[in-house]
């Protein structure tokens, strides 16, 4: 084989070595199953006390359950839905009162959600859903639906656990209680299935 360079052939099979570690694209639905806690920021108001004199920062955490499933023709694309329960907890001041209002509800969440893979680990992700907010604040009930927004990143482990980290907008009021503006740092973890 006089003449015959192995540099052609060599330079011919260099993206197949360069691809070789990337999987296929997955295109089948995940299940996702996990806890979320974290911090919320408020400043709501009350018909009566007016609005609270400062944001407050109280704690949350729930469980949540994701659907994605993947489309287009890369898979790194996802649609899918959310839904969950989550525990607000958060002390109010109104009207310079030295004393606060214990505000404790929980959030019934659910809401569609669309991904997209930077890798095949790593996702960026949004949600926007609907909210049913009930519980005491103070003496008194709340009993409200809202609507939430939220952004985040999520990160898939090989071994099936996930962990994410997302930043949550949430607005609610019922005949009395409101909450205009309610902003959470959410840290996620949990299975996929």
């Amino acid at each position: 084989m006089k003449g015959i360079s192995l540099v052609p052939l060599a330079l011919i099979s260099l993206p197949f070595f360069v691809f070789a570690d990337e999987s296929p694209a997955d295109f089948s639905a995940q299940h996702q199953l996990g806890v979320r806690g974290g911090w919320v920021t408020q400043q709501p108001e009350y018909e009566g006390l007016g609005e609270s004199d400062d944001r407050t920062t109280g704690h949350v955490y729930g469980v949540d359950y994701t659907f994605l499933k993947p489309f287009g023709e890369s898979g790194q694309f996802k649609w899918g839905v959310n839904g969950g329960v989550d525990k607000i907890s958060n002390t109010v001041y109104f009207g310079g009162s030295n004393s606060g209002v214990d505000v404790d509800y929980y959030s019934t969440r659910a809401a569609g959600v669309f991904a997209y893979g930077i890798t095949q680990q790593i996702d960026v992700y949004g949600k926007l859903g609907l909210s049913y907010n009930y519980g005491d604040f103070g003496p008194k009930q709340i009993n409200g639906v809202g609507i939430f927004e939220a952004v985040g990143f999520s990160y898939q482990s090989s071994n099936g656990a996930f962990s994410a980290i997302e930043g949550q907008i949430d607005t609610f009021n019922d005949d009395l209680y409101e909450a205009p503006f309610s902003l959470s740092l959410i840290l996620r973890a949990g299975f996929t299935f």
